[in-house]
């Protein structure tokens, strides 16, 4: 039965103010949470400005140095909880860096691909007079320290490209990461739905990230949240993107790196697929060593640390 004129215009009425309440709710929220987040895990390594723009690092030991670029979804705390960082540490001089837009480090216009983020990287390395570092790229970091061995050949001792993700796959982009780079939408997404729903998301995303290996307990110390601040949300959604084409760009390039190269895989890798990111990348590579890790997942920083550990130290004993 149809309702009468008026009670129509009063459930219009009801209805538009439910559709503006819940962004304006979900804002709130959000900002809430960023306020919170931020104030619980405040900045724990140094600041420093390149071109501009502040990057924010953390940095232990004394020694010849090693740097670790971590991937998407993530920042530099994703290395300083795993194993490796404190091991590494004791003996070495280990920084891990946030990248553009990333935990602390801010954003800048031009950012969007592994190849313009190694140079952001290499300005960043010359201000701090870090020369000739073991550069290690986990993840969307892999095409970043590839680029970097290509644009810098003789600025390193060594890579170490842990699962990188370096070469253009068949499968399509996420509609999450499309939405978030879409003009206004992402915006919208990452002011109102990003936070709520991210929390609820991240324990199920993190498991499929390390299957078929558990996740370990450390794991739980590293504040998975921030990744779901607006600004980083963007950041990452604009990065993920970008990178199959980038990667397609830079692929050909391999060839070039003369750095010595070690490449490590975990052989049952459901992120980075083994065939089309590092049997290429190893194939391209001249004199590179590929390390096939059984049975191992992603993450091999945090699931097989020791594994990663060898490898960055065999480059500094060559």
């Amino acid at each position: 039965m149809l309702l009468p004129k008026p009670f129509r215009i009063r459930w219009r009425k009801h209805i538009m103010h439910l559709l503006l309440a819940v962004p304006a709710v979900s804002g709130a929220y959000t900002y809430a949470e960023v306020k919170r987040l931020e104030a619980a895990f405040p900045p724990n390594g140094q600041f420093v400005t390149v071109g501009g723009h502040k990057v924010h690092y953390v940095e232990r030991g004394i020694g010849r140095p090693i740097v670790l670029m971590h991937g998407a979804n993530s920042t530099a705390q994703d290395f300083v909880f795993s194993p490796i960082f404190d091991e590494l540490a004791k003996t070495h001089r280990v920084i891990a860096v946030d990248r553009p837009g990333y935990g602390y480090s801010e954003r800048f216009i031009g950012a969007e691909t592994p190849a313009a983020q190694a140079r952001h990287l290499h300005a960043f390395l010359e201000q701090k007079n870090i020369e000739k570092p073991v550069l290690v790229g986990f993840s969307w970091s892999g095409a970043l320290v590839a680029s970097y061995a290509v644009q810098f050949p003789d600025s390193l001792t060594g890579l170490v490209v842990i699962n990188g993700a370096t070469h253009p796959w068949p499968l399509p982009d996420s509609w999450i990461d499309k939405a978030g780079n879409t003009p206004l939408l992402g915006e919208l997404m990452a002011w109102t739905l990003t936070m709520p729903l991210g929390k609820a998301k991240i324990p199920g995303g993190v498991k499929r990230v390390f299957s078929p290996n558990p996740v370990p307990a450390w794991y739980g110390r590293i504040p998975m949240d921030m990744i779901l601040r607006p600004g980083q949300f963007l950041a990452n959604s604009t990065d993920m993107i970008n990178l199959k084409s980038a990667a397609a760009a830079q692929k050909d390039s391999y060839a070039n790196i003369t750095t010595p190269t070690v490449i490590l895989v975990g052989e049952e890798d459901r992120v980075a697929s083994p065939k089309i990111h590092s049997e290429p990348l190893h194939e391209a590579v001249k004199g590179s060593r590929l390390i096939r890790v059984k049975g191992a997942g992603h993450p091999l920083h945090h699931t097989h640390p020791a594994v990663v550990v060898s490898a960055i130290e065999s480059l500094l004993s060559e």
